[in-house]
């Protein structure tokens, strides 16, 4: 039901399987749900990672992607994510992340006609060129009301889902939360 539902939220086709990275570091119990499949497996080291594969992290776990786009991702413990990619015309693609709960690092590839769309529970933020942290649901409240988008470098603009259009640009070392149902806060220094 998972993968249906990112199927329809990212607008890719259910069963369009194509390797888009792998994972490059491993650590603790990472585990996969790739569809047709209904049981969580093992990810291994330098196992390939393929569009609308779901990736999940257990307790003291981690793990380091590479797309072949030069996009990275870094998941902490406890996350659970969904990823897809479209293209876009000419000859560019748009990755999009979606978070269901946890942290996740992003470092966009800077790569020309490439970009990447994080997705949570309450907002997301789009970026080209840049690295960010986006975070739900923090094991200590375990509520997935508020996410946090903190700018490393380079520019991420933040909106919400509950009206898309009202975005936010956070620069490096700057943060807003989103708050279900709301706009993202002002942009606040961290």
């Amino acid at each position: 039901a998972y993968g249906l539902l990112c199927s329809l939220m990212l607008g890719v086709p259910s069963g369009w399987a194509q390797q888009m990275g792998e994972a490059v570091g491993i650590e603790g119990t990472v585990e996969f749900l790739r569809a047709p499949a209904t049981t969580w497996a093992t990810l291994a080291r330098r196992g390939d990672i393929v569009r609308l594969d779901q990736l999940r992290t257990q307790s003291r776990s981690k793990l380091d992607v590479l797309l072949q786009t030069g996009h990275k991702f870094v998941l902490s413990e406890n996350v659970e994510i969904s990823i897809a990619e479209q293209p876009t015309p000419p000859s560019g693609s748009r990755i999009s992340l979606l978070l269901a709960r946890g942290s996740v690092r992003v470092v966009t590839s800077g790569r020309p006609g490439t970009s990447i769309v994080t997705r949570t529970p309450t907002g997301q933020a789009m970026a080209r060129s840049t690295g960010f942290i986006v975070s739900c649901g923090p094991p200590e409240t375990a509520s997935l009301d508020v996410c946090l988008f903190v700018g490393l470098y380079g520019q991420i603009e933040v909106e919400s889902l509950a009206s898309p259009g009202s975005s936010v640009v956070v620069h490096p070392q700057f943060f807003t939360l989103v708050a279900r149902n709301q706009l993202p806060t002002p942009p606040q220094r961290l």
